[in-house]
């Protein structure tokens, strides 16, 4: 049923796999790099938010982030959803 293909078939499908390559691979590097931006922005904000309510020092370390994160995360008003996972 299935005949196997040439040669020609091969390298013509290469070519295009090739081409979806170069075509997607930059379009995922700016992507990762600009959630990365995007992300590391908030990040720090809430950071900050944090820092200023007094619930991180302002050397804090990824233990005491991780420690806050764990023992007052549900009883917050507030989320601080991407500085608590990122720390864990």
């Amino acid at each position: 049923m299935n005949k196997p293909w040439t040669e020609e078939q091969t390298k013509e499908s290469v070519k295009r796999q090739k081409k979806a390559v170069y075509i997607i691979l930059p379009i995922i590097i700016a992507l990762y790099f600009s959630l990365k931006a995007i992300f590391g922005v908030w990040y720090e904000d809430e950071i900050q938010q944090l820092i200023k309510l007094g619930y991180l020092s302002t050397d804090y370390t990824k233990e005491d982030l991780s420690d806050f994160c764990l023992t007052y995360y549900n009883d917050l008003d507030e989320v601080y959803l991407i500085s608590c996972f990122w720390s864990l």
